[in-house]
């Protein structure tokens, strides 16, 4: 398993303007963000922010329809020993609908795929055209069935 190197995440925390303050109700004790998949940030699907928490991990935010997807690094960086080319152990809490798609602990490709890295949608605004592809589906349905009187 390849985990995200030190250069890949920085790349992608220096293209995300947005920061929003930790809260430590999102720590649910054990280093883990369970509160923050459901906790209202009022973020747009597929918006991304990243946050520093109270021990100095960077983490990730993408806006869903299904809640929050956060994307974090699971222990402190030791500044004095981290090289770029140093492979970071990142881990997620996402909503319990999507826990089966990914594993805990992301692999490179795994973090670049729910980013939408290089130059793709990431997985908040995947799941919201999904969405809207299942209602717009729906709505013909129901207006079929009205035309033929069911």
């Amino acid at each position: 398993m390849t985990h995200p190197t030190i250069r890949q995440i920085d790349s992608v925390l220096a293209n995300i303007e947005r920061v929003v303050p930790f809260d430590p109700k999102w720590n649910n004790g054990t280093g883990y963000f369970d509160h923050l998949v459901h906790d209202d940030l009022e973020l747009e699907d597929g918006e991304v922010v990243r946050f520093v928490d109270n021990m100095m991990r960077n983490g990730i935010i993408i806006g869903s329809p299904l809640g929050n997807l956060v994307i974090f690094e699971r222990r402190a960086r030791k500044l004095d020993k981290v090289q770029p080319h140093d492979a970071m152990l990142v881990v997620t809490n996402l909503p319990r609908e999507l826990r089966w798609m990914y594993p805990n602990e992301l692999t490179s490709d795994e973090f670049n795929t729910i980013l939408g890295i290089p130059g793709n949608p990431n997985l908040g605004e995947r799941l919201a055209e999904m969405q809207n592809v299942m209602i717009d589906r729906y709505i013909e349905k129901v207006r079929v069935q009205m035309e033929l009187g069911e």
